[in-house]
């Protein structure tokens, strides 16, 4: 996947092994893309480089659309309705239930854990699933918020807590994670420099950029203190967030931590 041999076999993207060709309602003109989600008016795509696209349902052929249908109508018994639909991170979808969620980490070829089946159960899913390759100088552990309908609503992707001397390293997987998030979803709408280590506050991180997605959902990275260590997080969401909602010092916007991480 030409994507992962670019830049880190890391995130946000499908198994490209999930393509399919895409021909226009003529029938004479052809895209290639994997399928990720539709609303039955649109359809959300994922090409080889990782970015996605939204296109109106219409404007492809008769077949292509009636294999949509049957998609969603597969889906339509387990698909929860709480919260905007979409990609989340790889083949994770924002509305996954937790078994959903569970099975597709199973399978993921770009995130794994050490835990034996046996003891997920006990556990939880928080922290223990991280990317099978650094960005930077630091793998990142999957964290997850959910509705009250126990539908997935956020994704939290945070480096293990660095001790304070060491704060410096984390500006690598800060910038790495920059050039990930841009190659995804273009341009941020806001961004400000790498934050110095004494504007921090325990518990809470400054997001120094924001992207939107093109399904209307939100990513953001900063960097944060839990205790006396450090971390590099991002945050995807189903939630519209807009710039400056909170802000910290040098303009960067905060959101608390994830407080809690395992040995």
């Amino acid at each position: 996947m030409m994507f992962f041999r670019i830049l880190l076999p890391l995130l946000i993207l499908c198994h490209f092994s999930a393509a399919k060709e895409w021909r226009d309602s003529s029938g004479n003109n052809s895209i290639e893309a994997a399928y990720l989600s539709s609303d039955g008016v649109n359809v959300t795509l994922q090409f080889e480089n990782g970015k996605t696209k939204t296109y109106k349902l219409s404007r492809f052929h008769k077949d292509d659309q009636a294999w949509v249908a049957e998609q969603e109508k597969k889906a339509s018994g387990t698909k929860p309705k709480q919260v905007a639909q979409g990609t989340a991170f790889g083949s994770l979808n924002f509305g996954d239930s937790r078994t959903t969620v569970e099975k597709k980490l199973k399978e993921s070829t770009i995130v794994e854990t050490k835990l034996e089946d046996n003891l997920l159960g006990r556990t939880g899913l928080n922290g223990i699933y991280f990317t099978k390759q650094k960005v930077g100088q630091h793998l990142f552990y999957l964290f997850f918020d959910w509705t009250k309908g126990d539908s997935l609503k956020r994704i939290s992707l945070q480096t293990k807590p660095v001790q304070p001397d060491d704060y410096g390293s984390l500006k690598k997987s800060w910038s790495g994670m920059i050039e990930v998030l841009n190659n995804l979803h273009g341009q941020p709408v806001q961004s400000v420099t790498f934050p110095k280590k004494e504007s921090l506050e325990d518990g809470l991180a400054l997001n120094t950029h924001l992207w939107r997605t093109e399904n209307g959902h939100s990513v953001t990275l900063g960097t944060g203190q839990e205790g006396r260590g450090y971390v590099v997080t991002v945050q995807l969401t189903s939630e519209l967030i807009n710039p400056n909602r909170t802000t910290g010092p040098g303009g960067a916007t905060g959101t608390p931590t994830t407080p809690v991480f395992p040995d």
